[in-house]
């Protein structure tokens, strides 16, 4: 028995180191996969605070009913800025006829006497040489000249910037510069027409001039359209 042992303690020991090597290896193997696992944070019981921001004025947030905010900058709407058209004031017809030529200072009508087209900043109103034309408001005689395209002309003065004219006159001496007329007040009689506008027959070349501006006669009087 002992020879038997002595001759076997060589591979006793031998496996005896082999089974040590293999528990120490399983111990060392355990503890670094222990220490190669990842870390996972626990949520917290307790909810994050939240942090709400408060839009500038320069990029105020719009919020729409029933629908997410839209970063976009509100922008009001201007508000409407007030009426900028003159004063329309009614005046009287300074001769009795048919307007026979509208105003049309945005479009061309043919002129038949110079055969062309052309813009036309007044209404012509057709009646018989010798009528009678009055003043279509009151006011004061400014001018009385001979235009020389629309031959004698009268021009009253209104007041607050608005003016009347009156072309296509006979000669006359009704009115003298600085007169005051009212309206209906007879200033004149008509002559053959505008110089310019022969081809069309007698008529009155009629202008309103209103801060400077010729405008529309048709707003002022009572005429059918």
């Amino acid at each position: 028995m002992k020879n038997f042992l002595k001759s076997k303690a060589y591979y006793i020991v031998l496996l005896g180191c082999v089974v040590a090597l293999c528990v120490g290896g399983i111990f060392v193997l355990k503890d670094r996969t222990d220490n190669n696992d990842p870390v996972v944070a626990k949520p917290s019981s307790t909810p994050a605070p939240t942090v709400t921001k408060t839009p500038s004025s320069s990029t105020a947030t719009e919020v729409p009913s029933g629908g997410d905010p839209v970063n976009n900058p509100k922008t009001e709407k201007p508000s409407p800025s007030p009426s900028t058209s003159p004063n329309v004031v009614k005046m009287t017809m300074p001769l009795d006829g048919d307007v026979k030529t509208g105003y049309a200072i945005d479009r061309l009508v043919y002129n038949k006497t110079l055969k062309e087209w052309r813009t036309h900043p007044a209404i012509d109103i057709a009646g018989e040489v010798g009528a009678e034309v009055k003043s279509a408001y009151d006011g004061t005689i400014a001018d009385i000249k001979t235009d020389p395209h629309y031959g004698l002309t009268i021009i009253v003065d209104h007041g607050n910037d608005l003016k009347t004219v009156y072309s296509g006159l006979a000669v006359n001496s009704e009115v003298t510069v600085g007169s005051t007329v009212s309206a209906g007040d007879v200033i004149g009689k008509l002559g053959t027409g505008a110089f310019i506008e022969q081809a069309d027959g007698a008529h009155l070349h009629f202008e309103v001039v209103q801060n400077g501006k010729k405008v529309d006669p048709s707003l002022f009087l009572d005429i059918d359209k």
